[in-house]
């Protein structure tokens, strides 16, 4: 059996960018709905959306990042289209945020059939 061996600095590399990665996947979805107009509540409703919908798996995160910005903003007293345009902010942000793991997923998968296979 032979064994693989990857350097150092990739190792240390993707460990970084794994953890920023999960950092910032917190963030994104407060970021998009702030960025599509939101409001602190909604903010907050965002980020409650996602811990809570942490429980049911892909699917509860998608419905709680967009659900929590959704009440939030109906909390703070937006209208249905303002409301409904923050919550899709935070859903744009949980996308982008799944998105950024897949490439992620991709380039570690690239090293790891390369080391497997001896590519390169």
């Amino acid at each position: 059996s032979s064994k693989v061996q990857y350097s150092t600095t990739l190792l240390i590399s993707l460990s970084v960018l794994t953890v920023l990665l999960v950092v910032i996947d917190y963030m994104l979805p407060v970021w998009g709905i702030k960025k599509f107009g939101g409001s602190r509540a909604g903010m907050w409703g965002s980020t409650l959306g996602l811990i809570i919908g942490m429980a049911g798996g892909l699917l509860g995160l998608l419905i709680g990042a967009f659900a929590g910005g959704l009440i939030g903003e109906f909390i703070s007293g937006k209208d249905s289209a303002s409301a409904l345009k923050a919550a899709t902010g935070s859903f744009v942000g949980f996308l982008l945020g799944v998105w950024l793991k897949l490439v992620l997923c991709g380039v570690m998968l690239w090293y790891g059939i390369k080391g497997v296979v001896g590519i390169g």
